[in-house]
């Protein structure tokens, strides 16, 4: 009787203990739901107040965005996250060594003061509390920092000044996280302590580990806060939601009105292509596309941290349905065109100031090509042209030739210059009836086609 009711006793423990953990591993369940919940609420506000800040900068409302797009700022702002993430990762990895070489020379240079008694006496009584030296042990990961910081090097000389600005600022920011990670304070003796001032002595009381977080909080969010806007992009870029350097068929609408837009600054669409009956653009940017009633298509092409404040572009909305992108590999040789109705005075050999800048900005790839590369200057007088107008593009084609060797220190062998007169229109202009509009069509041919030496024209 009495083992029979230890067993019952047994038998009931077994069943509460069993219930109990059936209870927590629900509760365990729930705050796991409540916890992903709180972050995919989180993650799609934040990635909300990314897309409004990010349209904002451009200007534009794409249409028709609502709350069934709300993976897709979850996602927006995991891109943006993973892009800032890794750029921190990498820069810390190569802050390592750049700013092991830095404190050795400093280092250097102190102690040759003081063995050859430059600091006065003043100078010599320490005034620090904590001196910083570098943790143990690292040998391998310096060698792996020194070959990041070469990469990091390497890419701040060869992408545009925009993109350096971001690669030193990251590197900069590294550099102080790597202190924070592979260093460390020991405290030193200080017979006396400098006069501090009220802020300095509050701090005092801030225990040393959080004054030390939040000195290096302050130090990675400043620049990270002013080189917010490329970091934004390229986060866009990573998610896909905008395209860089590629092709986009639009309405014909879309692509007239696009085509109008960039000869009223002097710019010509798809440059060194002839115009056909495909409305396609090439060479663009697609700054936001897939969601939303209407796309944000940009050209010419700009890297996402190039200096574009002072480069002629059109942005344009385009209606997101009919917006295909074709992402083609882009060529290995570069060809500029440029209207000659905006580069030149009406019936004049001098180059306007607008002409000049827009030579100045679009033709900076001129520097990357090798010393053995030429340049082809291709200058199309148009349908209507006659002997005289055909001359004068010559002339002019010619003033741009000395343009290029003055600016771009271009010896005079390394430049050919062609005239093909009207043989290679831009754009078919026969079947337009009114005046005007022939006009504006025959003013695309006349045209300026600067090419590296190699590029393959599609319609020659």
């Amino acid at each position: 009787m009495q083992d029979d009711s230890k067993h019952l006793v047994s038998s009931d423990q077994r069943a509460r203990d069993t219930k109990f953990k059936w209870e927590f591993f629900k509760l365990k369940i729930e705050v796991a739901a409540l916890i992903l919940a709180f972050i995919y609420i989180l993650a799609t506000s934040l990635g909300g107040a990314l897309l409004y800040i990010y349209f904002f900068r451009y200007q534009f409302n794409p249409g028709g965005l609502s709350v069934a797009d709300a993976l897709s700022f979850s996602l927006t702002s995991f891109g943006f996250f993973l892009t800032v993430s890794i750029g921190l990762l990498l820069a810390t990895l190569a802050g390592f060594s750049l700013a092991r070489c830095i404190h050795f020379m400093v280092t250097s240079f102190f102690n040759w003061r003081a063995r050859n008694k430059v600091a006065s006496p003043e100078e010599e009584m320490p005034k620090r509390t904590r001196e910083f030296e570098w943790r143990k042990d690292y040998e391998i990961l310096l060698i792996l920092s020194a070959l990041t910081l070469f990469i990091f090097l390497w890419l701040a000389f060869t992408v545009p000044s925009g993109g350096r600005g971001l690669i030193l600022t990251f590197l900069g920011i590294g550099a102080v996280l790597s202190c924070s990670v592979f260093g460390k304070f020991t405290d030193i003796y200080c017979p006396w302590r400098p006069q501090e001032g009220i802020v300095a002595q509050a701090m005092r009381k801030v225990p040393w580990s959080l004054r030390r977080a939040l000195a290096v909080a302050a130090f990675v969010m400043a620049p990270l806060i002013l080189s917010f806007g490329a970091l934004q992009d390229s986060s866009l870029l990573v998610i896909g939601m905008r395209e860089q350097n590629v092709s986009a068929k639009v309405s014909q609408d879309d692509f007239d009105y696009f085509s109008k837009s960039a000869s009223s600054v002097g710019l010509a669409i798809n440059p060194c292509r002839q115009l056909d009956a495909t409305p396609v653009l090439h060479g663009v940017d697609v700054l936001w596309h897939k969601l939303g009633t209407y796309g944000l298509v940009r050209f010419p092409s700009m890297p996402v941290t190039a200096d574009v404040l002072f480069v002629r572009q059109v942005t344009n909305e385009v209606t997101n349905s009919e917006l295909k992108v074709s992402r083609v590999q882009a060529a290995n040789k570069r060809c500029s065109e440029f209207l000659t109705q905006l580069t030149f005075d009406s019936s004049k050999e001098k180059m306007t100031d607008v002409g000049a800048n827009m030579l100045d900005k679009h033709l900076q790839w001129i520097h990357a090509i090798s010393s053995d590369s030429n340049i082809l200057l291709i200058t199309h007088s148009g349908k209507s042209a006659d002997k005289n107008e055909n001359e004068l593009s010559m002339r002019q084609a010619l003033r741009i030739k000395e343009f290029l060797m003055e600016r771009f220190s271009l010896v005079d062998s390394r430049i050919s210059v062609t005239s093909l007169g009207s043989t290679v229109p831009k754009k078919d202009c026969t079947t337009l009836k009114s005046s005007i509009d022939m006009k504006s069509c025959e003013g695309l041919s006349r045209r300026i086609e600067i090419a590296e030496s190699g590029y393959v024209f599609m319609d020659r």
